[in-house]
């Protein structure tokens, strides 16, 4: 007995339930990479925070993680990713004074770049630092940078205020940075606990 085929109304509810699934799972991948981009972001900033951490402790010595925000006016980093360096500290002597003048390596000891998706938004304040040239000329110009601070009991401190570095209203308790998808509007917060350094984060859905 030859087996019957199937009818068109058939083919067409096999194509109809082909096509509803290609489509459920085109939008659920697009929501994982958005979610995966973020979480890559927050474990690059936290990973910074930590190997800046274990450098102050380590070596017995003050360590800054530094943050750089795209130029592009428009604020759209494909061109310059944001990213972070950890700098050291070098005791410089003031040859004018005598004093001891804390500044920062001119060469970062190392450089996180966030994904090309994702911005930061709420940083530290700028704040005006000496940076100690590498040719040992003695010259310590200054610069305005946002950065955070790790000490060598393996304490930290932002030393001064968080801003929106987006110009949008809003306050935010110190020690916290964000980052956030440029796309989907999925923000994480992270919040460097000053004693102890642990950092704590938190995802929210959309810019606040």
């Amino acid at each position: 007995m030859r087996s019957r085929g199937f009818t068109l109304i058939e083919l067409l509810v096999v194509i109809g339930l082909i096509t509803t699934m290609l489509v459920i799972g085109t939008v659920t991948f697009s929501a994982y990479l958005a979610d995966t981009g973020i979480r890559l972001g927050s474990r690059t900033v936290s990973g910074a925070f930590r190997a800046a951490r274990q450098i102050a402790v380590s070596q017995r010595v003050v360590t800054a993680v530094i943050f750089y925000e795209d130029p592009d006016e428009n604020g759209d980093p494909s061109e310059t990713p944001h990213r972070v360096e950890i700098r050291r500290y070098d005791a410089v002597r003031n040859d004018a004074t005598g004093t001891l003048i804390f500044a920062l390596k001119e060469t970062p000891d190392e450089t996180f770049e966030l994904p090309h998706t994702l911005a930061f938004k709420w940083l530290p304040e700028v704040a005006t630092v000496y940076i100690n040239t590498d040719d040992g000329s003695g010259t310590l110009p200054q610069e305005d940078l946002r950065l955070i601070d790790f000490f060598p009991d393996g304490s930290s401190c932002f030393g001064g205020a968080v801003e929106d570095v987006w110009g949008a209203m809003g306050t935010l308790p110190a020690n916290h940075v964000a980052v956030s998808d440029l796309a989907t509007g999925k923000l994480v917060y992270l919040y460097v606990y000053p004693v102890t350094s642990f950092i704590k984060e938190t995802y929210v859905e959309a810019s606040m």
